[in-house]
């Protein structure tokens, strides 16, 4: 940081404290997908009635964090070929709502992990698209279980000190949920 340099170890250290894994549009080449998809197949043949999520990642999603010139995948695109090849009624597909609701804390800062705000955005989604009635979350009532999580991204790149918080949902308006 230091010296100014916004990628390490394919990490992008944001301005605002992000740590966003880099994912280039090379690792993404037609063989390698045609044989995700041939096992996503599979697995549907096996499970009829399974879903599939596909989580977009911090730097599809946040793209105006990223610096100017940095390489990203067109993820949208990607989840069209899946739904493309598998059905779309096998693909719940969060990426519009991910898109929509970006301002909002989705992911961890210091992880490639979904937050759990992106948790229960996913739920939603995958909620509505079997039909069912899903729980609401009052979103005062997030709980901090610990203050002192180091992601797996900070850890990559040696920023030991970089600490954030970890928050859970203990309630809806319907039932409490129990954390252990």
């Amino acid at each position: 940081l230091m010296t100014n340099k916004r990628i390490v170890q394919d990490v992008y250290v944001t301005e605002d404290g992000y740590y966003i894994q880099r994912h280039l549009p090379t690792h993404y080449t037609k063989e390698r997908m045609d044989e995700k998809l041939a096992f996503m197949k599979s697995l549907l043949e096996d499970y009829p009635s399974a879903y599939l999520l596909l989580i977009p990642s911090q730097d599809s999603v946040m793209r105006e964090k990223l610096p100017w010139s940095a390489p990203y995948v067109e993820e949208e695109v990607l989840l069209e070929r899946v739904e493309n090849h598998l059905g779309s009624d096998h693909v719940v597909n969060v990426y519009d709502i991910f898109e929509q609701q970006k301002a909002k804390e989705l992911y961890l800062a210091t992880d490639s992990r979904i937050s759990s705000i992106g948790a229960y955005y996913v739920y939603r989604e995958w909620v509505a698209d079997v039909g069912e009635k899903y729980l609401w979350y009052q979103w005062d009532d997030l709980s901090t279980v610990t203050e002192d999580y180091r992601g797996r991204l900070v850890q990559t790149v040696a920023f030991v000190d970089t600490k954030e918080s970890l928050e859970v949902f203990t309630k809806t308006l319907d039932a409490d949920v129990i954390v252990s």
